[in-house]
């Protein structure tokens, strides 16, 4: 990259990394000092003190953990799903005992077929759907559904969560780095420590080591896994319950960057739609080329989280209205293929939406492969401004659509969140 960079002619530049781009460019850093200018980092993983996967039991546990919190805060949550907590410890009990049988529709043929689901690809899918803020509203009435031996909205999960990370994860560059920066430098004593009491144990972990042992590359020196010292200005952002890169790890590498600070947004995922106010500590982070003077703790509060929901993916909501729907749902597949019909909307909220931001919608929607279903989802609000919720259930993920209707008919507002 310093090549490149030399190449390109740029003295200095601004790094801003996520996930493993935060081990990177922490790298980055204390190789080529002299070129950076400042550094972002989000879903902090810093060498020595995250080596992958080891923390990712814990954080997957924390995860849990902070999610039946919020269950039990919630209303509708608790309510609905009072022993969330022992359900989902009983459901972990029932996989330790070996493989559950259920129907799952193959992403390539859509058939339906009888797959046997391990302990390890059930912990694997819940962790991975708490990166998500979706994930997480869906995870209650996932695990009471599979407690009653309702496995199919756990079907869907598994399926969902293996296109996503499927595409999204070069899995050949995954096990190179990996199996050369990280797997060399566990102990037995490691996987004891960070394993322990976590309802994912050491599965992960075992895992990795198999996959490294066929893939068989060199490891990095050991002079990577020692704590990065660096000067420049760094920029941490993490979420409370991110449950891949859990916020500890940047703190304790901050001992070793003095001109580094931390912001630990509460209730937030690795994956997480960020409060507006973070975008706005970035910049204001870059332009001052400092941390000093940032006012982190009026946003770390100001995540919301997504509501819970009841019902699973393709379960509609009571009180449907079909022409509303209908009407809705051709919105939303214009949308998909970057198109919106202004008639529908108020002269506010078409100008929310420019072509531009239409089109950028329909470029993210393409990352989660073909629309599968739009599903009814519930109403509320008051006859002057009523919102109607869809789930768009696509091949890799789901996006809930929010509406807000005047009482003329247009549509005032528009929320896409997943």
């Amino acid at each position: 990259m310093n090549d490149v960079r030399a190449a390109l002619g740029y003295p200095k530049l601004v790094l801003y990394g996520g996930s493993y781009g935060t081990t990177f460019y922490l790298d980055y850093a204390r190789r080529h000092p002299e070129t950076v200018e400042s550094v972002v980092l989000e879903g902090v993983a810093p060498p020595h003190f995250y080596i992958l996967p080891l923390p990712m039991a814990r954080g997957a546990q924390t995860a849990i953990d902070q999610l039946e919190r919020a269950c039990g805060q919630d209303p509708t949550c608790s309510a609905h799903f009072s022993h969330f907590a022992d359900h989902f410890a009983a459901l972990v009990r029932r996989f330790n005992d070996g493989p559950i049988s259920l129907a799952v529709r193959n992403p390539v043929t859509h058939h339906m077929q009888t797959v046997q689901l391990t302990k390890a690809t059930f912990a694997e899918t819940v962790r991975h759907a708490l990166y998500f803020a979706s994930g997480a509203a869906y995870m209650p009435v996932t695990i009471e559904r599979a407690y009653h031996r309702d496995y199919t909205p756990l079907a869907q999960m598994v399926g969902q969560m293996a296109l996503t990370f499927a595409s999204a994860q070069a899995a050949g560059l995954n096990l190179s780095v990996s199996c050369s920066e990280d797997i060399p430098f566990i102990t037995e004593a490691d996987i004891a420590r960070y394993s322990a009491g976590t309802f994912e144990g050491d599965v992960r972990v075992r895992a990795q080591q198999r996959a490294c042992k066929i893939w068989n590359v060199p490891p990095a020196p050991a002079s990577f896994q020692e704590p990065v010292q660096s000067g420049a200005p760094i920029f941490m952002i993490s979420g409370s319950d991110d449950p891949a890169s859990p916020p500890q790890y940047g703190l304790q590498a901050l001992a070793s960057l003095p001109n580094g600070r931390q912001i630990v947004v509460l209730g937030a995922s690795h994956d997480s739609d960020l409060p507006p106010c973070v975008d706005a500590l970035v910049v204001a982070f870059v332009r001052a080329r400092s941390a000093a003077g940032l006012d982190v703790g009026h946003c770390a509060t100001k995540y919301i989280r997504p509501s819970f929901v009841t019902l699973a993916y393709d379960e509609p909501a009571h009180s449907e209205n079909p022409a509303l729907t209908k009407r809705i749902m051709a919105i939303l597949d214009e949308m998909v293929h970057g198109r919106i019909d202004r008639s529908q909307l108020t002269p506010a909220a078409s100008k929310a939406f420019p072509d531009a931001m239409i089109k950028v919608i329909a470029s993210d929607f393409a990352t989660v492969g073909s629309l599968q279903a739009i599903v009814f989802k519930g109403t509320s609000g008051s006859p002057k401004a009523l919102i109607y919720k869809y789930l768009m259930r696509f091949e890799q993920g789901n996006v809930l659509a929010t509406f807000t209707l005047i009482a003329s008919g247009r549509i005032s507002g528009i929320d896409l969140s997943g």
